[in-house]
């Protein structure tokens, strides 16, 4: 355990290491850009990189993964985890209107409970691209709330970075409901993002909420 006085010593340090560390990264990965001003939380299936570059792209789906045209503009930037205070992930938001069966992911306000998910950067033109694939306003809204780092990325030192402000898609209040069950192939797919993307077994837990979840599917989240 780290001592008063070494948390005194070592979290200023860490501070500098990873404020240092973050543009090294983003010079690798060659998508530092100027023209990217809003920053998007994203949950669900949209932890995956891969495949919220495709939802970005420009042209048809040819399946529901993949999509072709082109993704123009600088590629999305990702930040890492983070975590929105007082709402929770359920999959909650009734899919069958817009031909999808069983329910979606969906994040509602609940005082004391968290969502980690995965902050990306985006350009204006991805912007409404997400827009149009969320079906703004008729199935999602896209509000601004604002997101902390997540305490497990950063060794704790959750306090010496400010909340960013970002956007976020909540679903319609007409569609939301709590007695429908997810496709068991979907949760699937979540709770393996969630192991891959958010690493720790806190984050896990708290994204993929497991009332509706069958006893496989829970076992599997465990």
């Amino acid at each position: 355990m780290l001592t008063k006085i070494h948390k005194n010593i070592l979290y200023p340090i860490l501070v500098v290491i990873i404020h240092l560390w973050q543009p090294v990264y983003a010079e690798e990965k060659e998508v530092v850009h100027a023209d990217l001003p809003h920053y998007y939380f994203a949950y669900g299936s949209n932890l995956s990189y891969d495949f919220l570059k495709e939802r970005l792209k420009n042209g048809q789906w040819l399946d529901g993964w993949h999509r072709d045209g082109e993704l123009e503009g600088p590629i999305p930037f990702e930040l890492g985890v983070y975590e929105l205070s007082d709402y929770e992930f359920s999959y909650s938001l009734d899919a069958e209107p817009f031909g999808d069966e069983g329910t979606a992911g969906n994040v509602i306000p609940k005082q004391g409970t968290k969502v980690y998910g995965i902050v990306y950067r985006l350009s204006d033109i991805h912007l409404a691209e997400l827009d149009k694939g969320e079906e703004v306003p008729e199935v999602y809204a896209r509000l601004a709330v604002e997101v902390h780092k997540c305490r497990s990325a950063i060794f704790g030192i959750h306090d010496f970075f400010e909340p960013l402000k970002v956007w976020m898609y909540v679903g319609n209040p007409k569609y939301v409901t709590w007695e429908k069950n997810p496709d068991p192939v979907y949760v699937d797919l979540l709770i393996e993002l969630a192991r891959k993307r958010l690493s720790t077994p806190e984050c896990i837990e708290e994204c993929l909420n497991v009332k509706f979840l069958t006893e496989e599917l829970q076992q599997k989240a465990m």
